[in-house]
């Protein structure tokens, strides 16, 4: 049975947009007609396909209605259940907060560039302070409780926003961004204002934190100065929370119904055989490391996993030194293709991701860094075309579950860069690495971004930040680095670092 007229204008209401009566009594009358539509599905597929050029407000006229019902009923069911699919950072669209509604909505920028207008530079940081803020007013410890009884049921802590802070006393708790001016001298701002910092006394809960990092710090206001007594990062958001939060919004701007998904999740369930292979560091200057691939793929050859995801460097040395050049660069790839060549199952069945490292070939080390070049994969594709050349970050949805991938050495700029000590790690060399990293994880997910360190020590395309940004957070997040390998387990998320693949072929 249809939805009634009211039914249908409140959903719209819910999502910031009211409906005109030409628009109400269409939309009304398709649904009639399409009995297999559901409210859920027509409301989200016109609020990610909706032509907000034409809209001059919030008004859905019967013209913007009918562009996005064109985009819902042509909407193929073939192209619909890719098992894998890539996502290349340059392209992901980006999540829009409309401060009005306060709802969601995703898109591309038009206006971006990869040198991009100063703009874009103090957008940054403000936009990250913006979303992590949103998050942490949202979990229950920090949430104020709407009724009067439910205060009595639970406490709640408050946050004072900076420009509060002074000429007040007693402890207070303040979200915001650590800073340091020309004197080195450290201080905290949020969007209101800024104020500097003591931290001689303060006890950190584990976690690295560096410039531009969002702390949650507790402490009280002396002579114009916060002495800090805690600190800590804010509280992450588990990934179906934030789901829920989207209403149904997908942020990687992919339309699927309910019952579609319904279907997807039914195949994802069936593959039960599924696998990955995820190596980093595959250094195909070296014998050693092409001779374990040739014993790797041999022995994977009969059960044809499902993904293979190589990670730079590709190299021992980088392009341009003792004497490797980009022909060179190309020939090690060529030589990998003729290896697969000789597994054709492997070809015919498993996909294959290539992921560039800091070292390989490509713009300067700037983050997200682009595919390797077309002149050096062209031949490979042409081989394998079972072959996706991926950015560095990328993006990998497996059925329902979404993967994030990183290639970087991360953990060691982020000790370089930390302003606070580190938590006391263990003596047993395998307790220490999984400690630090332990840490490292922790850092990423609350921060709630891939590379949450200074513009100085990890320079990002500015206009492409939000490639980098986790909401929703994924549901495994591998950062490839060069120390050894480990696996955490953090707010949801499975994170794991496969280990250099050149040491010990594993």
């Amino acid at each position: 049975m249809a939805p009634g007229a009211k039914q249908v204008f409140r959903a719209f209401k819910l999502q910031g947009l009211t409906l005109h009566a030409d628009a109400l009594k269409r939309l009304l009358h398709e649904m009639e007609v399409e009995q297999t539509l559901g409210l859920d599905d027509v409301l989200f597929a016109i609020k990610n396909s909706i032509d907000r050029s034409k809209l001059v407000n919030s008004v859905v006229t019967i013209e913007a209605l009918e562009s996005a019902l064109d985009t819902l009923l042509s909407v193929s069911a073939e192209n619909d259940y890719q098992s894998i699919q890539v996502f290349d950072a340059f392209e992901m669209p980006g999540l829009q907060y409309e401060a009005m509604t306060k709802t969601y909505s995703v898109g591309l920028d038009r206006h971006r560039r990869l040198h991009a207008a100063p703009n874009y530079r103090v957008n940054l940081f403000r936009h990250r302070f913006a979303a992590i803020e949103r998050r942490v007013r949202r979990h229950k410890t920090f949430s104020k409780p709407v009724m009067a009884s439910a205060k009595l049921q639970r406490e709640y802590l408050e946050l004072t926003r900076i420009e509060s802070l002074l000429g007040v006393s007693g402890i207070k708790r303040v979200l915001g961004m650590l800073g340091q001016d020309e004197r080195n001298a450290m201080y905290l701002e949020d969007l209101t204002a800024r104020i500097y910092i003591n931290t001689d006394k303060t006890v950190c809960a584990p976690g690295m934190y560096t410039l531009n990092s969002v702390v949650i710090v507790e402490g009280q206001v002396r002579d114009d100065v916060f002495y800090v007594e805690s600190m800590g990062g804010p509280p992450p958001e588990f990934r179906l929370d934030s789901l829920g939060i989207l209403g149904g919004l997908d942020p990687l701007g992919i339309e699927v119904s309910s019952q579609q998904l319904t279907q997807i999740r039914a195949l994802e369930a069936q593959d039960e055989l599924a696998s990955f292979v995820i190596l980093s560091d595959v250094h195909l200057d070296d014998p050693q490391v092409m001779k374990r691939l040739e014993i790797l793929f041999e022995g994977y050859a009969p059960f044809c996993p499902t993904l293979f995801v190589l990670m730079g460097n590709f190299t021992s040395t980088p392009v341009g030194q003792d004497a490797m050049s980009i022909a060179d660069f190309k020939d090690l790839l060529d030589n990998l293709a003729n290896l697969l060549l000789q597994f054709p199952s492997l070809v015919a069945h498993s996909q294959f991701v290539l992921v560039p490292g800091p070292d390989d070939p490509g713009a300067a080390k700037v983050l997200p860094r682009h595919p390797l070049p077309s002149m050096c994969t062209h031949d490979f594709v042409r081989k394998i075309p079972t072959a996706t050349m991926a950015s560095n970050p990328c993006r990998i949805r497996y059925y329902t579950k979404d993967i994030v991938i990183l290639r970087d050495d991360l953990q060691a700029k982020m000790r370089r860069n930390c302003l606070m000590p580190l938590a006391a790690p263990a003596d047993d060399d395998e307790e220490r690495t999984t400690t630090v990293s332990r840490q490292l994880i922790k850092t990423v997910i609350d921060q709630g971004h891939l590379c949450p360190l200074p513009l100085s020590a990890q320079p990002i395309h500015w206009a492409y930040d939000n490639a980098l940004q986790l909401f929703p957070l994924p549901d495994v997040m591998i950062l490839a680095d060069k120390t050894d390998q480990y696996q955490v387990g953090y707010a949801g998320v499975a994170a794991f670092h496969p280990g250099p693949f050149y040491v010990d072929y594993s």
